[in-house]
């Protein structure tokens, strides 16, 4: 269904994801403040996975919630989603499994997911730039060379003519870009870059919402540009 409506798995996999971390930190407090009362419901053989569906709510987090109840540190319940065949006790490991199978967003194998799209999207940039014999900085020379706190994943030798632009660095984002999503990345990055170094480019590698702006020195773009 999504093809004939002209958009990608991947695309909405992203927005619904999106959708998912935000409804999370909407309930993330409430339901931490509220965990004695599941904490009952779960010792008397509620299934996490179970209650998480009720309250529609990542059922990795609220595994970690009630181990944390019980005691439990939470660099032992992460070893413990890494490794579930460790887990002693028969019903722990079976709920551990399941939260770990229904949660794509918090639960390990997503976040590999996540990590792995993140750093393919760079590497697509890095041909990008090599072909056209662009000199460049990655995120991790400049913190070394200049010790910038904040810097862009390439951040360009010399200003630099881009598709009719003259920026100085790329942005890559591994999502789709929303308003909100767009107006986050400003406050917390594009402005200080925009601030220390010049003009520059941001990718949502998953769309973004059309005619969206956020300032006339940034220009916001989709994979498609990498195609020219």
């Amino acid at each position: 269904m999504h093809k004939k409506a002209g958009y990608s798995k991947d695309m909405l996999y992203n927005i619904l994801a999106k959708k998912i971390v935000r409804n999370t930190l909407k309930k993330y407090y409430p339901i931490k403040h509220n965990i004695d009362f599941y904490f009952r419901r779960w010792n008397k053989g509620e299934s996490i996975v179970r209650l998480a569906h009720e309250l529609e709510f990542s059922p990795i987090l609220l595994a970690a919630f009630l181990l944390q109840k019980k005691g439990m540190l939470r660099k032992q319940f992460n070893e413990m989603l890494r490794n579930s065949d460790a887990i002693q006790n028969p019903r722990l490991k079976k709920e551990i499994n399941e939260c770990v199978k229904e949660d794509f967003v918090y639960s390990p194998w997503a976040y590999e997911i996540q990590k792995k799209n993140g750093e393919e999207g760079e590497r697509k940039i890095a041909v990008w730039l090599d072909k056209r014999n662009i000199p460049y900085l990655t995120e991790k020379d400049n913190k070394q060379i200049n010790h910038h706190r904040k810097t862009p994943d390439f951040l360009f030798e010399k200003p630099t003519m881009i598709e009719g632009h003259r920026v100085n660095w790329i942005e890559s984002k591994s999502m789709f870009g929303d308003d909100k999503e767009v107006q986050r990345h400003w406050k917390r990055q594009l402005e200080p870059y925009l601030r220390y170094f010049g003009p520059g480019i941001v990718i949502y590698w998953y769309g973004f919402i059309d005619d969206i702006k956020i300032h006339e020195k940034i220009e916001i773009v989709d994979d498609r540009f990498l195609k020219n």
